[in-house]
């Protein structure tokens, strides 16, 4: 036995279940990324919704505002990039968003290091298990040096369809 709860609940533990085993079966590429050291931009103190990365699965209930904030290292003292990006457990992208394309600058907090924090207001995701994606970057934002990632349970009562809640009204025409 996997869960015990209610129908909502149990439902949404077994579809991730499912997803999780679909993305394990298909084969696995070698990583691009480099090994981390002292040397490279480095993601640090990523928290979901002011929780440690480590500290997951996350939970929050459909509708609420998502956070994710941390820092990032920069061995050379140039101002990094940062990407966030969402996926389903089977890893089919939701989202994905990189600092410097809403023109946003990580703050100097410290010697090589640069904050930052994303908020989503009224997250839109449907019922189920998500992972959200830290990426730390270049200054140029070409290169995707450091790599965080944290598992996101939403939770809610539901039967929409698919990934996320879109805004709408029905009428008579």
């Amino acid at each position: 036995m996997r869960a015990i709860g209610s129908a909502a609940d149990v439902t949404r533990e077994y579809l991730a279940y499912h997803e999780e085993k679909a993305r394990l079966a298909k084969p696995q590429t070698a990583s691009a990324l480099p090994p981390v050291s002292a040397e490279l931009y480095q993601l640090r103190q990523m928290q979901v919704n002011g929780c440690p990365v480590d500290a997951g699965p996350h939970r929050m209930a459909q509708g609420e505002t998502l956070t994710v904030s941390g820092s990032v290292h920069s061995p050379d003292g140039r101002r990094p990039q940062i990407a966030i990006g969402l996926v389903r457990a089977d890893g089919s992208g939701i989202y994905g968003v990189v600092s410097d394309m809403d023109g946003f600058r990580l703050e100097p907090v410290g010697d090589h290091e640069f904050a930052f924090g994303l908020r989503c207001p009224e997250l839109p995701l449907l019922p189920g298990r998500y992972l959200v994606r830290g990426h730390a970057m270049d200054p140029e934002g070409l290169r995707m040096l450091d790599h965080v990632e944290a598992t996101l349970d939403v939770t809610g009562e539901t039967r929409e369809l698919g990934v996320c809640r879109l805004a709408h009204h029905w009428y008579i025409p």
